[in-house]
């Protein structure tokens, strides 16, 4: 049977352990749905899989483009969807993994977002020049507020992305989305979202930030700007990496850097909440009820 997991929730949910342990389980096999993972060199600011687990379980969609390279969730659909039907020929289970909800989309719903008008992108990629991107960033909340709570301000592409379409369409991105033709990949998906308390969350979230700090994030972003990579490049506006350059140009502290870093990391979770409670098929999990993974993977099996 043509059937697959996806496991996601917000950052540092503990999604990466959860889908280790039923990879390991189900004869399976991980295919990342992280939109910073798929760049090489960026390992610790990203949360990779480390050398062990990598070993331990075969992963896909990880390491596949440079750090300068575009990469668009149309690709991103058609190269993930060519992953899980390859592991799925070979009698294994796919299991997806990863918390960028556009990616996750793309497989449930068949979207790719890939239809832009050049001259609309073109007239709000103007409108971004003139007037800035807290301005770009107001049309869009004034069009579809929740659409607007989705992203930030500083991802301009995506806003511009989404203004483009609701340019072009009366009803919200949300009711673009039910328009679309549902999983048009033929293959089942089972979709458990992790949900953690908030504190909870936050305390994970403070703990993630540390650990990366200690295994060298500084470090790996140095190196990063040493191979002459444009500080401004998409891949580099990702979190953890933004923080650390502004740290790097001297327009922060030491402290200061820690401290943007953990209030960025906690407002992406709580978009990234708001987006996945859209999951109407979705099993959310209530990670507090469960005493660790292991119980939260058997939970999982017993769902499916």
């Amino acid at each position: 049977m043509n059937k697959a997991l996806i496991v996601t929730g917000p950052t540092a949910s503990g999604k990466s352990e959860i889908a280790l342990i039923l990879a390991k389980r189900l004869n399976g096999e991980i295919v990342s749905a992280d939109s910073m993972q798929i760049y090489r060199k960026m390992d610790i600011g990203t949360a990779k899989p480390d050398l062990f687990q990598l070993n331990e379980v075969k992963h896909h969609m990880i390491d596949i483009i440079d750090i300068e390279d575009n990469y668009s969730v149309a690709r991103y659909k058609d190269e993930a969807i060519k992953c899980v039907k390859e592991i799925l020929s070979r009698s294994k289970v796919p299991i997806i993994t990863g918390g960028t909800g556009l990616y996750i989309d793309s497989l449930l719903y068949g979207i790719s977002f890939n239809n832009e008008y050049p001259e609309n992108k073109n007239r709000f990629e103007l409108y971004l020049k003139e007037n800035g991107k807290e301005e770009l960033f107001k049309l869009l909340l004034e069009r579809d507020e929740q659409a607007a709570l989705t992203t930030h301000p500083n991802n301009t592409k995506r806003v511009i992305r989404y203004l483009d379409i609701l340019s072009r369409f009366k009803g919200t991105l949300s009711e673009y989305k039910q328009q679309a033709i549902k999983n048009d990949s033929g293959i089942d998906f089972n979709v458990f979202v992790l949900n953690p308390s908030r504190d909870k969350l936050y305390e994970r979230i403070e703990s993630r930030v540390d650990i990366m700090i200690e295994k060298g994030l500084i470090e790996e972003v140095l190196s990063i700007l040493k191979s002459q990579i444009d500080s401004n490049c998409t891949s580099m506006q990702a979190i953890g990496y933004k923080e650390v350059v502004k740290y790097l140009d001297g327009y922060c502290t030491y402290d200061e850097m820690i401290r943007i870093l953990k209030m960025n990391t906690r407002n992406y979770a709580k978009r990234q909440i708001t987006w996945f409670k859209r999951y109407k098929e979705a099993q959310f999990i209530d990670t507090g009820k469960f005493e660790n993974s292991n119980e939260i993977t058997r939970f999982i099996i017993s769902c499916l």
